[in-house]
């Protein structure tokens, strides 16, 4: 798990979709929204950690004045569906950071790359399960991080 917590602005979230709330009495009418810091998870495999994605999601953040903490659960090839194996290290891991740290502001997940085109009830299904536990976790926004 890597955490870095910086000060930063809102082209992060813009560049990887915009963390945003609606207003209740206008459905329609979109705000973008930035508590001081907010609490990003980041779940994926080297797509995510190659060139440490979270690390450049905060710093863009920081550029622009937004508080980012950035936390990753990442491991080479990995595919969500192998989250279901809960004797796994990257499974109790994800478990641990969940408990460890406040509720999530948005939680991006990345998919093996091929999986989806491949085995799409395997996708499916890791997703629905990963989607699940950081739900149950508290999570607000859940965001699918598309590498092709």
């Amino acid at each position: 798990m890597k955490s870095q917590e910086f000060r930063g602005n809102s082209a992060a979230a813009l560049a990887f979709g915009a963390v945003i709330c609606y207003n209740e009495r206008k459905a329609n009418e979109r705000k973008t929204c930035w508590r001081t810091t907010m609490n990003i998870l980041f779940i994926g495999n080297s797509y995510t950690y190659f060139h440490d994605l979270p690390a450049v999601f905060a710093a863009l953040a920081n550029e622009n004045g937004k508080g980012v903490t950035a936390y990753s659960v990442t491991r080479g090839g990995r595919k969500l569906n192998q989250f279901m194996n809960t004797e796994d290290d990257c499974t109790k891991e994800l478990g641990s950071v969940l408990a460890d740290n406040p509720p999530f502001d948005a939680v991006f997940l990345q998919e093996q790359s091929m999986l989806p085109y491949l085995d799409y009830e395997a996708f499916f299904g890791g997703a629905k399960h990963v989607a699940d536990t950081v739900r149950a976790a508290g999570a607000k926004r859940l965001c699918f991080y598309v590498t092709w």
